[in-house]
């Protein structure tokens, strides 16, 4: 056996070791990757992209959860770039789950293959390559993200990384095609993973030229120079089939991106900057895991994180080891130059301070509000794409040690150690993963609920889930009506429509056909009737049939409510009760506003109500503040309306503690006001809570 192919023997058996240590135990002894919310939304997409292709439904962009609004699938990722491999199992025989399991395992050999091709073809050994693509492929942010696998295909950035590198040093315009295609193909797996690969290539782009130019004006012109250079060099047959292909690719890419952009304009998506800030990288994001079992501590900065379980971006100790040794073995001259070191880490390093959130300050803030951009929530996910950089760097410095001209055993002895650390600091890990039996269970004990007689072309509607949270049971009915094919009125993915709730009101169905049906400028009796009577509820045994039949009325709003419409407004408590381990909260909510209090929010600034519990002792005036301590919300579900009061049925959970208390309520405007501050009086139980070994409602 040739000393190549004994390399790539090697290469491989890291790269097996790390499908049986890091993927294995999240898919097989009847396990699955991530949780029953967005472990199985991805599996929904997938399986839409599936049926559409088998001719099975009819649109590719509109699925039918949140019934009736359309383009749903461009809400999230929609999997187009690698969704053929899922469909390609289930032609194969596959079922639903198995299916997804297989597509879970290929991202991550796709992934290891590309990186693996790339650091071999930047000249780097076989442990040294090994390694790189172990940590890029099964690195500890990758099982951060196990619930979230629409990022594990990211076999485009090794690859478009490599185009942008041997365009600069061959200048040729065949790596140039490469580098596109390879990003556009990135951009179809997920647009998340795309946008952040624009990003470092960049920041690459930047430090290439900078390193073979240094801060000169030579650093300026040396991409145009490349182009100019490689295009002269090119036969007038190569230019012309160069630049159809750019043509072919960027309308490709251009035609991708436009159904997004649609789909936003058309919903009016925007996040808030504050929710972008929340998952801007921190400085101790990157020391910070939630799957390493050697690594995972109590800190306190790492409590004081937003969203923490977004902010998991430690890459382990390895990676700092080799660059530690690869800086100070060239600094030293002891080891030879490498030209893709410098680069690498300065486009680590760019991405890096582009990105970080030090309180109130980021450069990110330059252009999170920007359109397209803004879509981009979660930042701090970025991660998963500067694996490849530091996979780079980890190889780097492996060779440094492995290559130095005085290298003896000491030094080939660390590198094997650092090769050693990567593999078990990464696999040594706790798994973010579900069953597949409840992942079948949920559904069958769904589908037993349904009631014997259905109308024809159902229209599911699952209640809220008294017990746990809300996203597992919209998934089931979507799962549900997919396999049925029906459609569905619940819906969960990373944006809602306009005026979609997920409530245990009565009301909660009539008000998402409505909402559904004022959005596509069909609100009649005539086709409100149609799809009401299609509609078959689960979970609200208590709601009478007609509260199904009667079209709700909802008027859409922009921006704050007046003051004065707020002041007019009234709550009254009628009662409390316990039903199914839960308080339910009778209420009368009044409004004297000439045009009452409209239900369904065009800017994110909805109108909810809001309840905590209070001392049975405590005066009115008392109970309004801190605002912080309002924390429980229910969605007003239609418009309270000057005519009459609007009875509503306000949950809220157990106390947390034992002890006798009142109830009071509120309404807010989100990110506006709160009522109470604007002139409208809380209202306070009349009747008593007391938690003490059960929950008992006095008078």
């Amino acid at each position: 056996m040739t000393a190549r192919l004994w390399g790539w023997s090697a290469i491989a058996a890291l790269g097996l070791l790390g499908i049986i240590l890091v993927v294995f135990p999240a898919i097989t002894h009847g396990m699955m990757p991530g949780d029953v919310a967005d472990g199985r939304f991805n599996e929904y997409v997938l399986e839409h992209f599936y049926l559409w292709l088998a001719g099975k439904v009819g649109s590719l962009w509109s699925a039918d959860f949140f019934y009736p609004f359309p383009l749903t699938i461009a809400f999230s990722d929609s999997h187009l770039g690698e969704g053929m491999v899922f469909a390609a199992l289930r032609g194969l025989g596959f079922d639903r789950e198995n299916a997804f399991r297989g597509w879970y395992l290929v991202g991550f050999i796709v992934d290891f293959a590309a990186c693996a091709f790339v650091l071999r073809r930047l000249g780097y050994s076989a442990l040294a390559v090994g390694a790189g693509a172990f940590l890029f492929t099964f690195g500890l942010p990758i099982t951060a993200q196990e619930s979230h696998a629409q990022l594990i295909y990211r076999f485009g950035v090794p690859l478009s990384a490599l185009g942008l590198i041997e365009f600069g040093r061959d200048r040729r315009l065949g790596s140039l095609a490469a580098l596109l295609f390879w990003t556009v193909w990135q951009f179809y797996c997920s647009i998340y993973i795309g946008y952040f690969l624009s990003l470092l290539l960049i920041a690459l782009a930047i430090a290439l030229a900078v390193s073979r130019n240094g801060l000169t004006v030579a650093a300026l012109t040396y991409w145009p120079n490349c182009f100019q250079q490689a295009w002269r060099a090119a036969p007038a047959r190569k230019r012309l089939l160069w630049v159809l292909a750019v043509v072919v690719l960027i309308g490709v890419l251009g035609a991708f991106l436009a159904q997004y952009a649609e789909t936003g304009a058309l919903y009016g998506f925007h996040r808030p900057t504050q929710e972008i800030d929340s998952m801007l990288p921190r400085p101790v994001s990157y020391l910070y895991s939630t799957t390493s079992r050697l690594w995972r501590f109590a800190w306190r900065p790492f409590e004081k994180l937003p969203m923490r379980h977004e902010h998991a971006m430690f890459v382990g100790a390895a990676p700092f080891l080799a660059i530690a040794a690869g800086l100070f073995l060239r600094w030293r001259k002891r080891a030879p130059a490498d030209p893709y070191f410098p680069p690498m880490l300065g486009a680590l390093i760019l991405v890096v301070i582009a990105t970080l959130f030090i309180p109130h300050h980021s450069f990110y803030r330059l252009f999170e509000t920007a359109p397209g951009v803004n879509a981009i929530r979660v930042v701090t996910r970025i991660i998963v794409v500067l694996l490849f950089p530091f996979a780079v760097l980890l190889a780097s410095g492996l060779d440094s040690l492995l290559r130095a001209p005085t290298a003896g055993p000491a030094l080939r002895l660390l590198a094997v150690v650092i090769a050693a650390l990567t593999v078990f600091e990464n696999a040594f890990v706790n798994h973010y993963v579900s069953t597949k039996q409840e992942w079948l269970d949920r559904l069958t004990n769904l589908e037993a609920r349904l009631p014997p007689a259905m109308p024809d072309a159902p229209i599911l509607m699952v209640g809220k889930s008294l017990n746990g949270p809300d996203e597992p049971t919209q998934i089931d009915a979507m799962l549900l009506a997919q396999q049925r094919g029906w459609q569905t009125l619940d819906g969960y993915s990373a944006s809602s429509p306009p005026g979609y709730a997920f409530t245990a009101d009565c009301g909660n169905a009539a008000r998402n056909i409505v909402a559904g049906l004022k959005f596509l400028g069909r609100d009649t009796d005539e086709a409100y009737q149609a799809l009401a009577v299609r509609t078959v509820r689960i979970g609200y045994g208590d709601c009478d049939a007609a509260s199904l039949m009667q079209r709700p009325r909802l008027t859409s709003f922009a921006g704050p409510l007046p003051a004065e419409t707020i002041a007019k407004t009234a709550i009254e408590i009628t009662g409390i009760q316990v039903k199914d381990g839960k308080i339910h909260v009778a209420l009368l909510l009044r409004t004297g506003a000439p045009g009452g209090i409209p239900s369904m929010s065009t800017t994110g600034t909805p109108i909810r109500l809001s309840a905590r519990y209070l001392d049975p002792n405590i005066r009115a005036s008392d109970a309004l503040h801190p605002n912080d301590e309002w924390k429980m919300r229910q969605d007003l579900v239609v418009d309270i309306t000057p005519e009459a009061p609007q009875p509503i049925d306000l949950i809220v959970p157990l106390p947390g503690a034992p002890g006798t208390y009142r109830i009071g309520v509120t309404l807010v405007q989100e990110a506006v006001t709160w009522f109470h501050d604007r002139g409208m009086p809380i209202a306070i139980s009349r009747q008593t809570v007391t938690m003490d070994g059960g929950i008992k409602v006095g008078e």
